[in-house]
C-alpha cells in the first residue's frame, strides 16, 4: 500500500482498524510519536526520510504506513516483523538523537516509551482508535469544522481531545515540584542490568543501573508540561529527583542482590545526604557505579574530577554516559579517566557504508579498554554480535533483558504462569504492583551468569549465592 498523508489518512487508518476488528483477524500497530518532538526536529524533510525508512515493510510484509496530518506516524499490519521494526526504529532515535524525546527510549517492552507506542488489534483496538481519532479533532478544529459537541465518532464513542502538553517554564516548574513531593515514586523504578561477556562466551551481570522512568513520571505527575523541553528547567527538577532516588533506594531490600549498582546521577547529588545514607545502607556489600552524562561532564569539568576522585577513594567507581560512537572518536576520554564509558548503539553502524567509521571506532574502544566500555541500547542481537566484533566486552539493552528473561523462566519453578514479557517487567521494576505480581520472587534476582548470544550450546545458568 502507498504511503498515506493528509486528510484521509486519519479516515482510511480508522476504517482497516475497524475492518479488522471485524473480521478477526488481529495483527499489531507500531505509533511513532512524531508529533512529540521539539519543533526545530520536525521539519518536512525529516519526516520524509522517517517515513520512507518504514518503505520496505509495505512491499515486503504487507503493513500500511500511514503518515498522519501531524506527522505521527503509524505502521500496521497482520505480521508485523518486530526485529526489523526495532531495527528501523533505533535509526529513526538516531536521526533525533539530540531530541529529548528520545532520551528515555525503552520500545516495546516499556509501556511508558513517549516516543513509540505497540498495540495489539485484538485487545487494544479501542485505544489506537481513539489516539487516531484525536488527530482527526484537532486537525477539523483547526479548520473550523467541529462544533462544540466534538467529533462524533462512526464507531459509536467521541473521542476526547487530549491537551497538548507544554514545555516546561519557571512557574510550572515550580507547581510540578510541589506536586512531587507528594507523589509515588516507587512504581515508576526501573532497573536493567549491564552485562560483560567473557572470552568463553559466558555473561555475567556487572552491575544493575536503577533509574526511574522519566515518561512514566511525567504521564503520571504532570502530563500537561513537557519537563525535558528546557534543559535547563529539566535539571533543576533532577536533582529532586535523584534525591528522591536516593531515598527510596535506601530502603529497598532489593539491594541486597546485585553485586554493584548504577545511577545516574548529576555531580552535586554525590555531596548530598541523601547520598551519604545511601552508601551507608550499602554496609560496604557493594560496589557503587555513578553515571554522569558527558554534557555534564563538560559543563563542569573540575566538579567532575572531585567527584570521580572522592567516589574512587570510597571504593565506587564513576561511568560517562551519553557518549556516540562519534564523540568518542572526537573525544579523548583516557584524559578525562573514568570507570566505565557508556556507548549509545547506533545500527548505522553495522552498514557497509560505515566500514571505515567502524573500523575507527574499534581502535578506539581499544584505547580505551575494551572492559571499560559498555554498548548501550542493544535491543536485538546483531547489536551484541556487532559489539563482540569489535572488541566490547560491556552490553545493554533490551535484547538482554529478553535473554535474562528467558534464563529465569527456564530456571523457575512456577514459570508455566507467565509469559516472557512478564517476566521482564517483573524483574525491571523496584518496587510497586507489578514486582509483587510474580508467582516466585526470588527468581527474579537468581540469575547471574548464562550463555551469551551466539553460544551453540545448551544455556549455562548459574544462581546468585
Amino acid at each position: 500500500m502507498r504511503n498515506r498523508k493528509g486528510i484521509q489518512a486519519e479516515r482510511l487508518l480508522l476504517d482497516t482498524i475497524e475492518r479488522l476488528r471485524r473480521n478477526g483477524s488481529g495483527g499489531r500497530a507500531v505509533y511513532l510519536h512524531l508529533s512529540r518532538l521539539l519543533p526545530m526536529n520536525r521539519v518536512p524533510v525529516r519526516m520524509r526520510i522517517v517515513a520512507r525508512m518504514f518503505k520496505t515493510l509495505e512491499t515486503g510484509h504487507g503493513a500500511a504506513v500511514y503518515t498522519l496530518d501531524n506527522d505521527d506516524l503509524v505502521i500496521l499490519g497482520r505480521t508485523l516483523p518486530e526485529s526489523e521494526i526495532d531495527l528501523i526504529i533505533h535509526r529513526v532515535r538516531s536521526l533525533f538523537e539530540h531530541d529529548p524525546l528520545t532520551y528515555a527510549g525503552g520500545g516495546q517492552a516499556d509501556p511508558d516509551d513517549p516516543f513509540v507506542t505497540w498495540y495489539d488489534l485484538m485487545t487494544d483496538h479501542r485505544r489506537l482508535r481513539l489516539a487516531v481519532e484525536a488527530v482527526e479533532q484537532d486537525r477539523l478544529e483547526r479548520l473550523g469544522t467541529v462544533g462544540s459537541g466534538g467529533l462524533v465518532s462512526p464507531y459509536s464513542w467521541a473521542a476526547p481531545r487530549e491537551a497538548v502538553p507544554e514545555p516546561v517554564d519557571p512557574r510550572a516548574l515550580e507547581r510540578v515540584l510541589d506536586a512531587f513531593a507528594l507523589f509515588d515514586l516507587g512504581p515508576h523504578l526501573r532497573r536493567q542490568p549491564a552485562v560483560r561477556i567473557g572470552d568463553d562466551r559466558l555473561a555475567e551481570v556487572a552491575f544493575e543501573e536503577f533509574f526511574a522512568s522519566i515518561g512514566g513520571v511525567q504521564k503520571a505527575l504532570c502530563p500537561e508540561t513537557v519537563l525535558t523541553a528546557d534543559r535547563w528547567l529539566f535539571q533543576d527538577f533532577s536533582r529532586a529527583l535523584d534525591r528522591r532516588v536516593l531515598e527510596i533506594l535506601a530502603d529497598q531490600p532489593l539491594l541486597r542482590k546485585p553485586g554493584a549498582i548504577s545511577l545516574n546521577l548529576n555531580l552535586e547529588s554525590t555531596r548530598s545526604p541523601a547520598f551519604r545514607r545511601l552508601v551507608k545502607a550499602m554496609g560496604g556489600r557493594q560496589k557503587l557505579v555513578v553515571e554522569v552524562q558527558v554534557i555534564d561532564v563538560f559543563a563542569d569539568i573540575h566538579a567532575y574530577e572531585d567527584a570521580r576522585d572522592a567516589l574512587r577513594e570510597a571504593g565506587h567507581e564513576v561511568l560517562i554516559d551519553g557518549l556516540s560512537p562519534v564523540t568518542l572518536r572526537l573525544l579523548d576520554v583516557r584524559k578525562l579517566a573514568p570507570d566505565y564509558a557508556k556507548v549509545l548503539w547506533n545500527a548505522d553502524l553495522a552498514t557497509e557504508e560505515t566500514a571505515d567509521k567502524t573500523a575507527a571506532f574499534a581502535a578506539e574502544v581499544k584505547a580505551v579498554g575494551p572492559r571499560r566500555v559498555v554498548l548501550a541500547r542493544c535491543d536485538t542481537e546483531a547489536a551484541v554480535m556487532w559489539g563482540l566484533n569489535n572488541g566490547i566486552q560491556m552490553f545493554q539493552g533490551r535484547f538482554i533483558d529478553a535473554v535474562l528473561g528467558t534464563m529465569t523462566m527456564a530456571d523457575c519453578p512456577k514459570s508455566i504462569q507467565c509469559t516472557l514479557s512478564q517476566c521482564a517487567a517483573r524483574r525491571a521494576s523496584v518496587a510497586g504492583a507489578t514486582r509483587t505480581q510474580c508467582p516466585h520472587p526470588p527468581g527474579l534476582d537468581a540469575v547471574q551468569r548464562f550463555a551469551a548470544p551466539g553460544v551453540r550450546r545448551a544455556a549455562k545458568v548459574e544462581k546468585a549465592p
